[in-house]
């Protein structure tokens, strides 16, 4: 049993070691973990973010 899961895992590590067409997908990816953090982000922070604006521009 461990030596098909040496092997998988053998064949996982190979497989990420080669460099060829991984580049536009890790591009995808990273600029999807990005889009998602900035959302987060914004959903999260929306509320006190507005208000400060809001409370600035009264005082002005």
């Amino acid at each position: 049993m461990f030596n098909s899961l040496y092997y998988v895992v053998g064949m996982m590590l190979a497989r990420m070691r080669r460099e060829e067409g991984q580049t536009m997908a890790e591009y995808g990816i990273l600029l999807g973990v990005i889009a998602l953090v900035v959302v987060v982000v914004a959903v999260t922070l929306g509320g006190s973010i507005s208000s400060l604006f809001s409370n600035t521009s009264g005082h002005l």
